[in-house]
């Protein structure tokens, strides 16, 4: 990576001291080294959409690079812990990896060696780019992280890590220079002048770094060459026994193409490139190697060399800025599983954030199998949790503990439906109570820490859609708990989950001491899934397919065509006996075919058009229902009427039956038969579409044999309405339309059993002319015209 210029008086400023400690030394000649151990975590970015899956080969085949290139200064380079994998597509076209990346996988006190491919190409920072908390503005080049190497796939496991690596250690590229064209002679404040160039204050100008000379040893100051005192230490990259170097941008270095060197590692007469003196690089001076150094740009297969000061530099920055933070005893301390609720189904794409008492941290994500790989600083620790949904968009993007991709409905919904709601019920009931803790956590969907009818009227909205893609006291559709609580303590969990530890172990940021090895993982529980429906794949990708691909309900659809402005009632019916517990589905009724005008509910306990359908859903297609008998079973005859949906037609529809259909995709259908157990039944349903407007005739099914009366007729301000009802108290509909078919009026009405009288008001300034009036009641439709004169 090149170094950026804010950096310049830092590096030039530590220049003295690099040079101290490479004299003491020096001093110190063949003394035996005292080898110290360098942990390197290894994070495999890849996804549905392609990455570079590591083999242990491939770690220890970068190890052993590693640890040959750098054996001279006395370090051992180690892995730690097991081989992470992010599965996630979106996190691996990330560009940032040091504020973004590493809200993913990172570990204070290591070597973090990510493998991600595409752009950026890899890179490293030096430790003088650490990120200054005294400035707000984040300069360019500054860095949250250091202590990591991004690479691209395999193939940088040899030169490329090393030279990354090399960046870990303060070693700069053998050409550096200022990004500067490159301009013979150079003006006096020009940026890459080979000696300083400084400002007002006498301090250096950020925006200069010299370049190199050939030359080794100051020249007699009669020589006609205008730089004559050496700049290695000053210039470059710091180094004395590396030479002047070069590479291939040629505004830069000009006279300096890649194919200079051949793939035999020689040079050829193409390599022209000269220094401000006008000397060439080629014969290196002194002896010195070019185009082997491991720090330059020239061909990877004829990288193989650090310089003895190249080490010896980066000793320092080993000594003095790497070591001391290297926490190598804690590695593997923190591996293990992300699990479905206690089983073995490993669970994807979960991160994990640990901290401390200190600022030392730990970030994981679990693999496509619920796997993980990390380090606790210390026995005492917090995690906070978080599954990166489906969604593109960032979750508390601002929050490092809880950055995390949002979920779709698809995620939400999925595993949840009526029967989880009658088994709540159930539950709360004490008919067939819980007896698992996992079931319980599920059922508090409103995160009260107990299970009460509230949760099931939160996920009753979740279901038809109130609540689209989440719930409003959880963060995501998950929680997760540590799986050494329902480990050792079954009993008391299993009883008393909310009461266990105070609910503390519920909650994101609980502090525990470090659990047995096999006992850190962590259990997911799907919120709302209480009945275990939860997908069992256990790599879902990113495009996962939306629920209710299939399904035991059928829905009939008559072929009727119908006119633009008609308005229509569509009466949902059961096609067979049935006695069911609850049930749940959803219609799509086009929004540019069909305006729903109003829902109608049939005679089933406690089902009404407020509290068991969706009407402002997201969707503005979709129509849902879900009911729920809080007393058991309740028979739907055949041909029992569940509700109708008065619509009005928007655009002509030639076949009905190619423009409604069930909404699976919304809302799977379910119908569930209650008693000791809870089980779905098979069922039919088929729509009635009747007219209740426009010039066409009323004869289909349903419509009442009694008669309508209507008084007076003709009419005046007002109209009374009388009809025999023979089904007790009913809600129903009254729609009076002209002889186009428009709508004149439309209101809700209650009936009872018996004889029915209903006077209503007509609108002011009502024209002269005929009018349809229809009484829509359990499905059926009372018909009659009137005149007004």
């Amino acid at each position: 990576m090149d170094i950026p210029t804010q950096i310049v008086q830092e590096l030039i400023e530590k220049q003295p001291q690099i040079e101290e400690f490479i004299a003491n030394l020096e001093q110190q000649g063949s003394a035996p080294l005292n080898v110290g151990g360098i942990p390197v975590p290894f994070t495999a970015i890849v996804g549905p959409n392609g990455g570079f899956t590591l083999s242990q080969g491939h770690v220890t085949f970068a190890l052993n690079s590693l640890n040959q290139a750098f054996a001279p200064m006395g370090v051992n380079f180690i892995q730690c812990g097991e081989i992470n994998e992010i599965w996630d597509d979106r996190i691996k076209s990330s560009e940032d990896v040091d504020q973004f990346i590493t809200s993913f996988a990172y570990a204070s006190g290591t070597l973090e060696i990510f493998v991600k491919p595409s752009t950026p190409p890899p890179y490293a920072p030096i430790p003088e780019q650490s990120y200054n908390a005294g400035n707000p503005n984040w300069p360019t080049g500054f860095f949250q992280h250091t202590n990591f190497v991004k690479l691209n796939g395999p193939a940088d496991l040899g030169p490329t890590i090393i030279h990354e690596t090399g960046h870990h250690f303060g070693l700069l590229h053998t050409h550096f220079v200022s990004s500067t064209i490159y301009s013979s002679p150079p003006a006096s404040d020009a940026n890459d002048h080979p000696y300083p160039v400084l400002d007002a204050n006498n301090q250096f100008i950020p925006t200069w770094w010299g370049r190199e000379l050939v030359i080794r040893q100051n020249l007699n100051p009669a020589s006609p060459k205008p730089f004559k005192t050496v700049n290695f230490l000053g210039s470059g990259d710091l180094v004395e026994d590396t030479p002047a170097d070069c590479t291939n941008f040629p505004s830069f270095f000009p006279g300096c193409p890649l194919t200079a060197q051949n793939f035999g590692c020689d040079f050829n007469n193409t390599l022209t490139y000269t220094d401000y003196n006008g000397d060439g690089i080629n014969p290196p001076v002194g002896g010195l190697s070019l185009g082997r150094n491991y720090m330059s740009y020239w061909r990877l297969n004829c990288l193989n060399q650090f310089t003895t000061k190249q080490l010896q530099r980066a000793k320092f920055y080993y000594d003095s800025e790497r070591e001391p933070n290297y926490t190598l005893p804690r590695c593997g301390t923190f591996t293990d599983r992300v699990e479905f609720e206690g089983t073995n189904l490993g669970l994807h794409n979960v991160s994990i954030r640990v901290r401390h008492s200190t600022d030392q941290k730990c970030n994981v994500t679990s693999s496509k199998m619920g796997n993980f790989s990390g380090l606790l600083h210390q026995d005492a620790f917090n995690t906070h949790i978080y599954h990166n949904g489906k969604k593109n968009t960032l979750e508390s993007a601002t929050n490092p503990l809880k950055v995390h991709y949002g979920h779709t409905r698809c995620e939400w919904i999925k595993g949840v439906n009526v029967g989880d709601l009658l088994a709540i019920r159930d539950h709360i009931l004490a008919n067939n109570p819980f007896s698992s803790g996992y079931k319980m956590i599920a059922a508090d969907a409103n995160k009260s820490n107990s299970v009460t009818t509230f949760d099931i009227i939160e996920l009753r909205k979740l279901i038809l859609g109130t609540y689209w893609d989440f719930l409003p006291n959880q963060e995501q559709p998950f929680r997760y708990i540590p799986e050494i609580i329902p480990q050792t303590l079954g009993n008391q969990f299993n009883t008393q989950p909310f009461a266990l530890l105070n609910g503390a172990y519920l909650e994101q940021g609980w502090t525990y001491s470090i659990p047995p090895d096999g006992q850190r993982g962590f259990d997911g529980i799907k919120i709302g899934d209480v009945n275990g429906t939860w997908p069992t794949d256990n790599a879902p990708c990113q495009e996962e397919p939306e629920p209710g691909a299939t399904s035991s309900v059928a829905l009939f659809v008559p072929t009727d065509n119908f006119a633009q402005d008609q308005i229509i009632a569509l009466t949902v019916k059961n096609q067979q006996q049935i006695a069911v517990a609850g049930f749940q589905f959803g219609l799509k009724l086009p929004a540019e075919s069909l305006e729903i005008l109003d829902v109608i509910t049939g005679p089933m306990t406690d089902y009404t058009k407020s509290e068991n359908f969706g009407l402002n859903l997201q969707d503005p297609h979709a129509l849902t229902t879900l009911w729920l008998n809080p007393a058991g079973n309740q028979n739907i005859p055949t041909g029992g009427t569940i509700f109708t949906v008065i619509v009005k037609v928007k655009s002509p529809i030639a076949n009905l039956q190619n423009t409604v259909s069930l909404y699976n995709d919304v809302l799977p259908p379910l119908f569930i038969q209650g008693g000791n157990s809870l089980s779905s039944v098979t069922t039919s349903l088929v729509i009635e579409a009747i007219p209740i407007t426009g010039n066409r005739d009323i004869t289909a099914i349903n419509i009442s044999d009694k008669n309508l009366m209507c008084s007076p007729n003709p009419v005046d301000h007002s109209i009374n309405l009388t009809f025999q009802h023979s089904s007790g108290e009913s809600k129903g509909y009254l729609v009076i339309s002209d002889a186009t078919g428009q709508l004149v009026l439309r209101k809700g009405v209650v009936v009872q059993n018996g004889v029915n009288s209903i006077t209503t008001e007509l609108p002011d300034n009502l024209p002269l002319g005929m009018y349809m009036v229809n009484l829509i009641v359990n499905g059926h439709v009372f018909s009659n015209k009137v005149i007004k004169q």
